[in-house]
């Protein structure tokens, strides 16, 4: 009978918690009021997109009541607000859903461990196949999002001459320093997760799927801080929906197989 002895199975359990934190830190992150406080309100974003368009009208010698500046200024306020009044952090908030894969995969794993009668085992694949499902849809629905947003964001970009201005403005103050901090915290709470299940539970070690669940965890945070680390300022909202939408198919393919796993398992006598 395969068992995990008490003291491994602690170590077990505390990794699954730090999954979970780190899932609630960057799944939750963007929304959470630190975060909100960083970025520009409407009003602030109305500002900087009139005085853009001011300084471009002004150099071009047309009068404060031109037509054209009117006509720029009131289509910028009607597309602020219109906006949302933040980015959101895609690349997080699909790292913090790849987390959750990860967490709920190595819990079943666990339970199937401890418990090894059959009801119980059929039990639980039933639950990852629902959970499965449930993630597939989430990131599916990510994925569109994100592509809304970047049809917008490039559209603005290719509307010259004030399209740019309005998109500084939206855009131009992601707050990449918190994102990338908030993306290091999910990453060390992958290091102590990997590292107590490397101590603790050798077992769940040996399951493929398990390891390299956690190696593409890496992966995922590199792709992040590199992906945002090199990009100016200006453009990280759409590096963002980018990696966003990357690490979101991640998540859709791990999900699958879990999910063809899990169809296995029920179906199995």
């Amino acid at each position: 009978m395969r068992t995990i002895q008490p003291l491994k199975k602690s170590f077990v359990i505390v990794a699954l918690i730090f999954l979970f934190i780190g899932f609630g830190i960057e799944y939750g992150g963007p929304n959470l009021p630190f975060f909100q406080k960083l970025l520009p309100t409407t009003l602030e974003m109305i500002r900087d997109a009139n005085n853009g368009i001011d300084e471009t009208m002004d150099e071009e010698g047309k009068p404060k009541d031109h037509p054209d500046r009117l006509d720029a200024k009131k289509e910028a306020r009607q597309k602020i607000t219109e906006s949302e009044p933040a980015p959101p952090g895609y690349s997080l908030e699909a790292d913090g859903l790849y987390l959750w894969v990860v967490f709920f995969s190595i819990l079943i794993s666990l339970i199937g461990m401890l418990i090894t009668k059959a009801s119980v085992h059929r039990v639980g694949m039933i639950i990852s196949l629902i959970n499965s499902i449930i993630v597939i849809f989430i990131s599916i629905f990510l994925i569109v999002q994100a592509i809304l947003k970047l049809i917008i964001m490039i559209g603005l970009l290719l509307a010259v001459p004030f399209g740019p201005l309005i998109y500084a403005a939206i855009y131009g103050a992601f707050p990449k320093g918190p994102v990338l901090i908030l993306g290091g915290l999910g990453l060390l709470c992958k290091i102590v997760a990997a590292v107590l299940l490397w101590i603790g539970g050798s077992q769940m070690i040996r399951i493929k799927s398990a390891t390299l669940l956690l190696i593409t965890g890496f992966v995922t945070f590199f792709i992040i801080e590199f992906g945002l680390g090199f990009v100016p300022g200006i453009f990280c909202s759409i590096a963002d929906a980018i990696i966003g939408i990357i690490i979101a198919i991640v998540v859709i393919i791990w999900s699958i197989f879990i999910l063809i796993g899990s169809i296995t398992g029920v179906l199995s006598k």
